[in-house]
């Protein structure tokens, strides 16, 4: 984007109008969209890591309490 500064126009008053045309082309929100952008894969690793935490955590609550691994009811 190309703004070029009017006769007598403030730094102030070019910043806004840069701004404006940035805010109207939608540059800012495409960015903020692609900003946590996530591959397939890496996603799926994530979701693997936490499937494995969460066994190794319930293995752990089992152990504890000496094999009864299942939470009561309420």
């Amino acid at each position: 984007m190309i703004v070029e500064r009017r006769e007598s126009e403030t730094a102030e008053r070019l910043l806004k109008r840069f701004q404006m045309v940035i805010q109207r082309a939608g540059i800012l929100g495409e960015a903020k969209r692609r900003r946590h952008f996530m591959s397939t894969g890496e996603k799926r690793r994530i979701a693997q890591a936490k499937t494995v935490r969460r066994a190794r955590k319930n293995a752990e609550k089992a152990l504890l309490n000496g094999g009864n691994h299942v939470r009561p009811r309420k």
